[in-house]
């Protein structure tokens, strides 16, 4: 099972918080539908990144003796379809704050 680094998670909604308040101060965009919105962006670049760096001769995986699940069949698969949808949830959620509120 993935384990969730609090901290981690903690530093990314606050980062996220903070971003977006400066994005709606800037444009039309809802507070809260901005923090959403930069949430995806950052999850999507990290989720991209750590594939990348798992493949061989990544940063995680420099000489290429070992291979990840996430570099080959269904675990590469399986991580690029959650990590879509999580994304996709929240650029949803954003549309629904910034819609609704």
């Amino acid at each position: 099972m993935c384990k969730i680094n609090k901290k981690l998670l903690a530093l990314h909604i606050v980062i996220s918080l903070i971003i977006g308040g400066v994005v709606s101060y800037y444009s039309e965009a809802k507070w809260l539908a901005a923090a959403f919105w930069v949430s995806a962006a950052m999850y999507i670049n990290g989720s991209i990144a750590y594939a990348e760096d798992a493949r061989p001769g990544g940063f995680d995986n420099p000489d290429g003796k070992t291979p990840s699940n996430l570099t080959k069949g269904w675990g590469a698969s399986k991580f690029a379809l959650s990590s879509l949808g999580i994304t996709i949830a929240l650029v949803v959620i954003g549309y629904f704050f910034q819609v609704s509120l």
